[in-house]
């Protein structure tokens, strides 16, 4: 809910800023998927609304602000630093970075001490969304309608009258900046063109506005919009449609170290819980381990093991894949220990 009262206020000021229709905008970028992923994720929608007042003040000092929030929510938004060459003054750009770097530090700080290194956190989420999957998916051209609804065809027809002012290409350039990243990304989740709908929806809007009969076709998508959104998230299963159900599931195993087909939300209902990977150890190894083993199917749950260990799954992901797969996966850079959990227990 606050992540969605966030969003509806830097909707409403980067309208402001570019003088455009706000409703137009939120139900643009809004479109069903958008609307699914950013109530099934824990950041997606947080690292929207941080990134579109960077976009909103990126010629004023404020926008190294919300750049350097934006990359603290998901680390790739650092590739949006190039888009501070839009200031024009090399002064100014270079002043741009350094503030960027401040608000980042007090995180490298806390990594230094709590972890042993400035970077562990990054090297950490290096290690969950590309090292441990080790597969490479294709790209899928339809996952750019899927994230971006109806917006690309009002886009193009926007682009089409050639008409194109500084701020448009900026955003033809941060579209380019997202669809290559998903390109040069080993696993090409749709999802991860999440922020791929801000920029389109900017140049979705102008196009929309050279419509003749552009509030019916407003009214109409936002009736499809609605429908599809309502249909998506209320069929996604207990994920989305039951989140009491995971804090039944919580309250049941309570301070045991578990894991789960469904860790993330069994994390945010409370109990600190790691990925359920039968993949690399059956259930009954769990089990004899001292695990409690918790799955969702459907709208039920089921919890399993008669053991508790008494203390939360806190395994860093790189401690984790170097416990799997028997290799010095800590050592590459730029972490150079594997005794993380060892410094994590002085803040427990």
């Amino acid at each position: 809910m606050l992540n969605s009262i966030f969003f509806l206020f830097s909707s409403l000021r980067f309208s402001r800023v570019y003088n455009i229709n706000p409703a137009y905008l939120y139900v643009l970028v809004m479109s069903p998927y958008i609307v699914f992923y950013g109530s099934l994720e824990g950041t997606e929608l947080l690292f929207l609304s941080f990134l579109t007042l960077m976009l909103s003040e990126i010629r004023r000092p404020r926008a190294v602000v919300f750049f350097g929030l934006a990359f603290l929510t998901r680390y790739t938004a650092g590739l949006f630093v190039i888009l501070f060459l839009f200031q024009k003054k090399a002064k100014k750009i270079i002043y741009s970075l350094l503030l960027s770097g401040i608000v980042v530090l007090p995180w490298l700080a806390f990594n230094y001490i709590a972890l042993g290194h400035p970077f562990a956190s990054i090297a950490d989420s290096y290690a969950l969304d590309v090292v441990e999957r080790g597969l490479t998916t294709p790209f899928n051209p339809e996952d750019l309608l899927f994230m971006t609804g109806v917006s690309i065809p009002f886009a193009l027809l926007y682009l089409k009258q050639r008409d194109l002012d500084l701020t448009d290409f900026m955003f033809i350039f941060t579209s380019a900046l997202i669809i290559f990243r998903q390109l040069g990304t080993q696993v090409k989740v749709r999802r991860y063109l999440f922020d791929l709908s801000l920029p389109v929806a900017f140049l979705a809007v102008k196009g929309l506005n050279l419509i003749g009969n552009k509030e019916k076709i407003f009214y109409a998508i936002t009736a499809i919009y609605m429908i599809a959104g309502v249909a998506l998230v209320g069929g996604s299963g207990p994920s989305l449609a039951n989140p009491a159900l995971f804090q039944e599931a919580s309250n049941e195993v309570g301070e045991c170290k578990t894991v789960s087909n469904r860790w993330p939300m069994m994390s945010y209902a409370g109990t600190p819980t790691g990925p359920l990977e039968t993949q690399f150890k059956s259930e009954e190894e769990y089990m004899e381990e001292g695990f409690k083993v918790v799955e969702f199917e459907d709208n039920d749950y089921a919890v399993k093991g008669d053991g508790c260990i008494k203390e939360p799954f806190n395994a860093t992901y790189i401690q984790r894949l170097d416990e799997v797969y028997g290799a010095d996966v800590c050592a590459y850079s730029p972490v150079n220990t594997c005794k993380i959990e060892e410094k994590l227990r002085v803040f427990k």
